[in-house]
């Protein structure tokens, strides 16, 4: 049996624990070049202006149309009518009538409609950086 060394992450091969090393050893020298750049502007109470904040995605739900309707016994279908009016539809549904939930699948769709705004906004965001170069 290969020899074991007593590591921060438990007992592990000699050859792992000089890699964890190596690798805590660049990710400390990364941040202090980071933070001397001043790229972590979030250490000095600034907020960074390329970033899409959660409160933004909420917002556009709380504001947004949102529809919800069963089919075949079975199945949701969720549609979100955004401020802009741009539209996203999403569909989540049960292998049999049995198992069908409406609460679960409503929010199946939904995690799924706020992953695409995410996405969406991320896109619009990178757009605007683009322009500003």
């Amino acid at each position: 049996m290969a020899k074991r060394v007593q590591s921060k992450y438990g007992y592990e091969p000699p050859e792992w624990v000089r890699v964890d090393a190596r690798l805590d050893r660049q990710l400390k020298r990364q941040k202090r070049l980071a933070k001397r750049r001043g790229v972590l502007n979030q250490e000095r109470g600034k907020t960074m202006k390329n970033k899409v904040e959660e409160s933004t995605i909420n917002s556009i739900l709380e504001n947004a149309q949102i529809e919800t309707k069963t089919v075949f016994s079975k199945v949701t279908i969720v549609t979100a009518k955004l401020p802009n009016g741009f539209v996203l539809v999403e569909s989540s549904g049960a292998v049999s009538e049995e198992n069908y939930d409406a609460k679960i699948g409503k929010k199946v769709c939904m995690d799924r409609i706020k992953n695409k705004i995410w996405e969406l906004e991320g896109y619009k965001l990178a757009s605007q950086l683009m322009e500003e170069r």
